[in-house]
């Protein structure tokens, strides 16, 4: 993830939470974004966009977050949704990841590189 500020110590032990218990962790970072929890917010959408079929409440935490200016969540948006073949969306959230300052973003808007090429560095 791209530097962040300091989260609290609630985020922090829900994030800590998380490598044991995932459930609790995340109900936990729930209960903190609900509240309005700028961190929990970002970092809610990211763990829970982490499932292969990422859900409906993962794409609003995602939006959520992007939002907020995470360019993590924005670049997870276009990989859901490059994932679910919905070109017009994963365009869309490229831009926005750019403009955010995701660097694979930038290679692929700024720079006209292809997504599978950027995209295959991460393939073994």
């Amino acid at each position: 993830m791209n530097k962040e500020p300091e989260v609290s110590a609630g985020v922090a032990a829900a994030l800590d939470r998380i490598q044991s218990d995932r459930h609790g962790g995340l109900t936990d970072l729930r209960l903190m974004a609900e509240n309005g929890d700028q961190h929990a917010i970002i970092y809610l959408g990211m763990y829970l966009s982490e499932d292969e079929d990422p859900s409906q409440e993962a794409i609003d935490w995602l939006e959520k977050a992007q939002s907020l200016g995470s360019a993590d969540a924005a670049w997870n948006l276009a990989m859901i949704s490059r994932s679910r073949g919905d070109d017009d969306a994963t365009k869309l959230w490229l831009k926005r990841a750019a403009t955010l300052g995701e660097s694979d973003a930038i290679e692929i808007v700024e720079k006209g590189r292809n997504l599978e090429d950027v995209l295959s560095k991460y393939c073994d």
